[in-house]
């Protein structure tokens, strides 16, 4: 779906003349403290063409009422398998 989703971008920006480049951020939600499964999306998500992929944590999980203890998971736990 990303991957389509790029080309489109890629066709468009053709056909208007654009040559700079362009950045595709992707929100990806996480559940729970599984940094393996959120590095590999992360990782897919990138070999899809997103520049960037922003992981939040969902809104029912412990880590939305610990958004630090959130960052600090995502910084060294899952950034490293990335």
């Amino acid at each position: 779906m990303l991957a389509g989703a790029r080309d489109l971008i890629v066709e468009g920006r053709a056909a208007a003349g654009r040559t700079d480049d362009h950045l595709l951020v992707v929100y990806l939600e996480t559940e729970g403290r599984d940094a393996a499964a959120a590095a590999s999306r992360v990782r897919a998500l990138a070999a899809a063409g997103a520049g960037t992929v922003v992981l939040y944590p969902s809104r029912d999980s412990a880590a939305a009422a610990d958004p630090v203890g959130f960052v600090r998971f995502t910084a060294s736990e899952v950034r490293p398998l990335v």
